[in-house]
């Protein structure tokens, strides 16, 4: 029986210097895998409409770097160059562990070798499908020619938010390649209404392609990597660094009883960031998994954060970050009845929540059974049978 082949969509790994993005890229990649399913993750980046709207700004951005002094520069520049830099280990990730092709061109269009080798399209998970971070009807596969019959499966796709941010020139662009899907999930309930809003169809909630695999399969990946933080410590994984957020990370370690190991370095003055770069790098992916199946305890204001504490079954707090889209991590926590452990930056922490026992077993029952699901959606959408 010849093995079947499928397109991933999502945010380009090999462009994505997130934890998160990665791995998240990389388990739906494994899972397909695991049932006889080759899979790759489109790398391309084309020029299409979506990308040439934000192009002033990455040019005016760009230009900046290369001509004026750095201590002229606008200080969210400084940082945004000071965080490419310092977030490359990441990237080795995409290349090592992802396999990917450039399936389309610059055009947006599929390039002549991939045409008619994919058996069903798949587009997944994080906010691809929220305007300011991904190109939405590429995500929508609108580079499928309309006669192709194979399947356009989302698996947990995410809006990122729970508000409409779609404009009505989007919405009447992408509802005509939204109900070509044959198969629709989404990650978040809030979803469910914004697809039917959107587009005027049905979707379904699964879990994150992250928590499809098991904890011992990320053991795999960090089997020999030193880690990066003392084992059974208080790490914090924080991806917007403010004083609000440090206040609660100062009081969790307060009562945890002693202080916290961050994974992420704070990025100093432009100055000192310059003499020594590399004293900064971000952990590698294998660190980063080896810190959360480590830690005593986490605070993070990180949704996959959140779902690394929940996997490795480490006590934890996450902190509200409406930017990066509150929703999710209020639907995730309720997925598994720890609501509870949700604060808002800047919020006094009561002792009793730092101490407090989770019902790990029940949060364990409730994962298998959610991983069940979603498993047998994934491979009826695909038309396949469980292993």
């Amino acid at each position: 029986m010849s093995t079947r082949r499928v397109l991933i969509r999502t945010i380009p790994p090999t462009s994505n210097a997130n934890y998160g993005g990665l791995l998240q890229a990389w388990a739906l990649q494994q899972f397909l895998s695991d049932h006889s399913i080759l899979a790759i993750v489109d790398s391309s980046r084309p020029l299409t409409n979506a990308r040439l709207r934000r192009a002033p700004r990455v040019i005016t951005r760009e230009v900046a770097v290369r001509i004026l002094p750095k201590g002229l520069m606008p200080p969210r520049v400084v940082r945004s160059q000071m965080l490419k830099r310092a977030s490359r280990p990441l990237l080795r990730f995409a290349v090592d562990q992802i396999e990917t092709a450039s399936v389309l061109n610059l055009r947006g269009n599929i390039r002549r070798r991939f045409r008619a080798m994919f058996d069903a399209y798949l587009v997944g998970s994080d906010q691809v499908w929220r305007p300011e971070m991904s190109d939405v009807p590429l995500n929508l596969f609108d580079f499928v020619a309309p006669s192709d019959s194979a399947p356009r499966i989302s698996y947990a796709a995410s809006f990122g938010t729970d508000t409409r941010e779609f404009d009505e020139r989007l919405i009447r662009y992408t509802r005509p390649l939204a109900r070509r899907l044959s198969s629709i999930s989404v990650r978040e309930r809030s979803a469910v209404d914004l697809v039917r809003d959107y587009w005027g169809i049905h979707a379904e909630t699964h879990i994150d392609p992250t928590l499809l695999l098991p904890r011992e399969r990320y053991r795999l990946l960090f089997e020999t990597t030193e880690p990066p933080v003392p084992a059974g410590s208080l790490v914090d994984y924080v991806l917007d660094d403010n004083p609000a957020v440090r206040s609660v990370i100062g009081e969790v370690s307060g009562h945890w009883g002693g202080g916290s190991f961050s994974i992420i370095p704070g990025l100093p003055e432009w100055r000192d960031f310059r003499r020594n770069q590399a004293r900064f790098d971000w952990a590698s992916v294998e660190q980063w998994l080896k810190a959360f199946d480590s830690a005593g305890f986490v605070v993070t204001d990180s949704f996959h954060g959140t779902a690394f504490a929940i996997l490795n079954n480490v006590p934890f707090i996450s902190v509200d970050n409406p930017g990066r889209g509150s929703t999710r991590f209020r639907n995730l926590l309720e997925t598994f009845g720890l609501q509870d452990r949700l604060v808002r930056p800047g919020d006094r922490v009561p002792r009793q929540l730092v101490r407090a026992r989770i019902d790990w077993d029940s949060v364990n029952r409730r994962l298998d059974y959610e991983r069940e699901r979603s498993t047998a959606y994934l491979l009826r959408a695909l038309g396949v049978g469980a292993k």
